[in-house]
């Protein structure tokens, strides 16, 4: 009888003998002081104003700005620099405090590490255009002597994308012979460390899976036409355009040509 009066009370404090959780943070809001409150406000504060250079931040400290006032100024700003050991040793030895080299190092834009290369293609052939051609473009590194990426295309199957738009006009001087005028959109990303000089090497042809577009000595190939850009170590912005017009042949339909092209990037 004892037994069955003692069960019922083993059974309900058995669960108070199990590890409680830690309770959970609670925090009243009236005892955070206000400098508490400063303190997150600047740390959250981000300027809108465009990163700073080393150059200004050299001519701020020569007119006597403190380093806590540079520092602030670089965390809410940035830096449009790289922080390589070169860089910090020129810093380090136009006086900068200690504190003012590991600002720099943690506030730097972050270096690029690709561009967007957007490509914009018009075909112009009288007649038909089933006989269009392959498209390769080689981004080649000059000063490393090496290549960062190749693309390719077949703009036959490109025609038939519903992003691409078709026009045909007649020729005034034969009203039969028509003119077709394609434009195609392309665009791809571009990895790439590699900072300075790079050279986007264009090819076209009938010919399928070019993987290079180099000889072995690093010189392009034959019909290969070469436009130069320069690639920041570090930018705003990442963006370059190339704009190529092929022509084909009014004889040779398998046979195109570039007519035209250029390159623009922004960086800024």
């Amino acid at each position: 009888m004892l037994i069955k009066k003692l069960l019922p009370l083993f059974i309900l404090t058995l669960p108070l003998t199990t590890q409680a959780s830690p309770p959970a943070q609670v925090i009243n809001l009236m005892d955070v002081k206000a400098d508490e409150f400063d303190r997150i406000e600047r740390f959250n504060r981000k300027s809108d104003a465009l990163p700073l250079t080393l150059d200004e931040l050299t001519q701020l400290q020569k007119a006597g700005v403190k380093s806590p006032t540079l520092m602030e100024m670089m965390r809410t700003r940035r830096v449009m620099a790289v922080a390589d050991a070169p860089t910090l040793l020129n810093l380090k030895k136009a006086g900068a405090s200690d504190d003012m080299i590991a600002a720099l190092s943690a506030y730097v834009v972050k270096p690029n590490d690709h561009f967007k290369l957007n490509i914009v293609l018009n075909l112009l052939s009288p007649g038909s255009m089933a006989q269009a051609p392959y498209l390769y473009i080689e981004i080649w590194n000059p000063r490393k002597r090496r290549q960062e990426a190749i693309l390719y295309a077949d703009l036959r199957d490109k025609l038939t994308d519903a992003n691409t738009s078709l026009k045909g006009s007649s020729d005034r001087g034969d009203p039969l012979l028509a003119n077709n005028l394609a434009r195609i959109n392309l665009s791809s990303r571009i990895r790439s460390r590699g900072a300075g000089p790079l050279d986007i090497r264009v090819l076209i042809g009938q010919e399928a899976g070019l993987m290079t577009l180099s000889s072995s000595d690093g010189k392009p190939l034959k019909g290969v036409e070469t436009y130069s850009i320069s690639y920041p170590a570090v930018s705003l912005d990442n963006r370059c355009q190339a704009e190529i017009q092929l022509s084909r042949d009014s004889v040779m339909r398998e046979r195109y040509a570039i007519s035209q092209g250029r390159v623009h990037c922004r960086w800024d």
